[in-house]
C-alpha cells in the first residue's frame, strides 16, 4: 500500500481516462465500504472523504448509483487508511446479500449454484462490475474466471479480492456450507492473512496468476440453495430489466454491436468479423472497445440471443426453426443445444410452460 499521498494512483492524469466509460456503483455497496473502514478505527469519515475527494457528505442513498471514478478513489483512500489490514476481508464480515440491491435479491432467490452464477454474469451491472467474468468447461471442471478490466483495477487490491469473497460467501451461506471448490487461482500476490483465505476458500489455493479462476466439480452446479424461489426470481428479473437498460448508454460499443446483430444474424453473418465491418471497426478495435465496457463480443452475442429467443418463444408464434434461423443458427438442433445449456430445458417445453401460465392468468 502507498505510504505517501502522492503515490495514490488517482492522483495520476491517466486515472480519469482509464475508467471514464465504466459503470456506476450502487450506493448501498459504497456505504458498506465506508462503514467497514470506519469500524477499523483508523480515522474518521471526514478524513476518508477528504482523502478520496468524495463529493457526498453523509451516507449514500442505497438505491442510487455513484460514478465509478469517485468510488474507486474512495476505495483506494480506504485501503490507504486501513494500512496492512485486508479491507476486502473486513468488508465481507459486514456484507449481506441485501446490500447488493436487486442483484442480491436475485442471488437469494436463485435455485441452484449454476442459477446463481449465471445470474451474476447477466446482472453484474446492477451493482457495478470491475472485471471480465466468464464461465466454461475444461478438463472436466466448470470454471468461473475473472480478471480486472483496467490497469486502475489491477492496482486496487480490494477490487481484485472482494468479488470472489462475496460470491463464495453467499454460495456457502445459501447452500448451508455444502458448496465447495476443487481449487482456486487468484490474480493477486499471496496475502498476509493467508489463514483467513484458507478458511473461506479451502487449502487448495494459489496466487499471482494472470486471472482469478474458480474450479468447480460439475456435480456441484446442481446443488440446491436454501432460499430458492423460481417464480420470485423471474419477477425480480423483470424488475431488473429496465434498470439494466437505463444503466446502458445508447452510444456504447455494446449497443452498436446489438444493432449490428439485429441486422446480421438473420443473414447468418453474426460473427466478430462481420459485426466489426458493419460498425466500421477493425476486429481488434471492437474487442478493445468492448473490453473497456466490461464485456466481450462472445458475451454480448450470447446475451442477445438469450433475450431474443425468450421473447420470440413467449410473445410470438414463430416456429423454433424460424427463431433459430433468425438468431443466426444453422438449424433448430443448434438452438436446442444452446437453449438447454442456458435454461436447462428445451425451447418447446419452455414455450408450453409459459403458454399454460398465460392461460391461467387470463
Amino acid at each position: 500500500m502507498p505510504t505517501n499521498l502522492d503515490e495514490m494512483y488517482f492522483q495520476e492524469k491517466t486515472f480519469a481516462l482509464d475508467i471514464k466509460n465504466s459503470w456506476p456503483v450502487l450506493g448501498s455497496i459504497v456505504n458498506v465500504i465506508v462503514n467497514s473502514t470506519l469500524k477499523l478505527d483508523c480515522g474518521s469519515r471526514e478524513k476518508l472523504y477528504q482523502l478520496a475527494q468524495w463529493p457526498v457528505l453523509g451516507e449514500c442513498s442505497p438505491n442510487e448509483y455513484y460514478p465509478i471514478r469517485d468510488v474507486v478513489r474512495l476505495i483506494h483512500a480506504a485501503e490507504y487508511m486501513a494500512g496492512d489490514i485486508d479491507l476486502a476481508l473486513q468488508t465481507i464480515k459486514f456484507t449481506k446479500p441485501v446490500h447488493y440491491g436487486l442483484c442480491g435479491l436475485l442471488a437469494l432467490t436463485s435455485t441452484t449454484v449454476l442459477n446463481l452464477l449465471r445470474m451474476q454474469l447477466q446482472h453484474r451491472k446492477l451493482i457495478a462490475c470491475f472485471g471480465h467474468s466468464s464461465t466454461y468447461y475444461k478438463n472436466g471442471c466448470f470454471i468461473y474466471e475473472w480478471s480486472p478490466i483496467t490497469e486502475t483495477y489491477q492496482n486496487c487490491h480490494y477490487l481484485q479480492r472482494v468479488t470472489f469473497l462475496v460470491w463464495v460467501s453467499i454460495l456457502r451461506q445459501l447452500s448451508d456450507d455444502k458448496f465447495s471448490m476443487i481449487k482456486i487461482e487468484f490474480c493477486f500476490p499471496k496475502p498476509k492473512e493467508l489463514a483467513e483465505y484458507i478458511r473461506v476458500f479451502g487449502e487448495n489455493i494459489s496466487f499471482s496468476h494472470a486471472t482469478t479462476k474458480m474450479f468447480i466439480d460439475p456435480s456441484m452446479l446442481n446443488l440446491p440453495l436454501n432460499q430458492g424461489n423460481a417464480e420470485l426470481h423471474a419477477m425480480l428479473k423483470t424488475l431488473a430489466a429496465p434498470i439494466l437498460k437505463n444503466l446502458s448508454h445508447q452510444d456504447t460499443c455494446e449497443s452498436k454491436v446489438r444493432m449490428a446483430l439485429a441486422s446480421l444474424l438473420p443473414k447468418g453473418e453474426g460473427n466478430l468479423t462481420s459485426v466489426a465491418q458493419y460498425i466500421g471497426f477493425s476486429k481488434r478495435t471492437l474487442q478493445r472497445q468492448l473490453k473497456t465496457e466490461q464485456t466481450s463480443f462472445g458475451f454480448v452475442l450470447e446475451e442477445y440471443r438469450k433475450e431474443k429467443v425468450e421473447y420470440y418463444l413467449v410473445e410470438t408464434e414463430q416456429s423454433i426453426l424460424e427463431i433459430a434461423l433468425f438468431l443466426g443458427y444453422s438449424d433448430s438442433n443448434s438452438l436446442n443445444v444452446a437453449f438447454r445449456n442456458w435454461f436447462d430445458t428445451c425451447p418447446s417445453v419452455y414455450r408450453k410452460k409459459f403458454q399454460q401460465h398465460k392461460t391461467i392468468i387470463h
